[in-house]
């Protein structure tokens, strides 16, 4: 059985960091909205009657031939299903067509993980509980979870506590400044300010007012190219950083205004990819 489904990228339209935590993790509060744009992931799955170097299941990765793919993120959730699942006897395929780019903060490898738990799930008609796919996401990754959860949401604690939150429909502009950023070094820069206390929790009413992100200032004093990329999109709105990567953005209820922004913007700034999309 073959399967395909878009691998829908998040933005955090808030990325609020609470507190350093004794173990060096950082306490995180955002709101994350997912969008219509990502990658597209195909998986076939079929049986087998002999063993594949040693196992009882095989799998292959097509799109993304730089990684090992053992270190691909694709190949972790695959590999985690089957033995959760407890399958065995079977050869699969994945193919993703890649166009979302990487350290850009919009949970592109994140999302492809999300989204072959899901394929195979489907494949193998519901084995596995949602939570059960949660908990795996988990262990794979912090932006994971949320690709399960399949909605827009508050997260508390390090990014694993999920709550649906509604939001009007947004156009959504992106915009990638050919630059990426590891987030290891995000996290560890010296200037980045930690404790900044705990937020109410925003109701759909007030959400506007929560729109930052912590990481903006650091991010910007590292990467001129990012900063650059605030500065062109300032006059047409208020951009924000996605994450803790390269991706800045601008939303709004009006899509003409979005759309008319994206033409005159990819017009004149030919070294940045803008992609025009709106929120699930």
């Amino acid at each position: 059985m073959k399967l395909q489904r878009l691998c829908p990228i998040k933005i955090n339209l808030c990325l609020h960091i609470v507190q350093q935590l004794p173990n060096g993790y950082h306490q995180l509060q955002t709101l994350f909205a997912l969008l219509n744009w990502g990658d597209t992931l195909s998986i076939e799955a079929k049986p087998f009657a002999q063993k594949h170097s040693g196992h009882n299941y095989s799998i292959s990765i097509q799109g993304m031939d730089d990684i090992n793919p053992q270190d691909n993120l694709i190949y972790k959730a695959i590999d985690a299903f089957i033995i959760e699942a407890g399958l065995s006897n079977i050869a699969v395929h994945a193919y993703i067509n890649k166009v979302v780019p990487m350290g850009t903060g919009v949970g592109g490898g994140s999302s492809d993980a999300a989204t072959a738990l899901l394929i195979m799930n489907e494949i193998y008609n519901h084995p596995l509980s949602k939570q059960q796919l949660m908990h795996i996401a988990g262990k794979l990754g912090a932006d994971v979870p949320v690709f399960i959860f399949e909605q827009h949401a508050w997260a508390e604690s390090i990014g694993e506590e999920l709550e649906a939150f509604n939001l009007p429909e947004l156009s959504v502009l992106l915009a990638f400044p050919q630059e990426h950023v590891n987030t290891a070094a995000a996290f560890g820069n010296p200037d980045l300010k930690r404790d900044n206390g705990l937020l109410e929790k925003p109701d759909q009413n007030n959400w506007q007012k929560y729109t930052h992100n912590h990481f903006e200032e650091v991010i910007r004093q590292m990467f001129p190219k990012i900063d650059h990329c605030f500065n062109i999109l300032a006059p047409y709105g208020q951009p924000q950083l996605s994450g803790t990567g390269s991706c800045v953005f601008l939303f709004s209820e009006d899509h003409s205004y979005i759309e008319n922004t994206y033409n005159t913007l990819r017009q004149k700034n030919s070294n940045i990819e803008f992609i025009i999309t709106k929120t699930l």
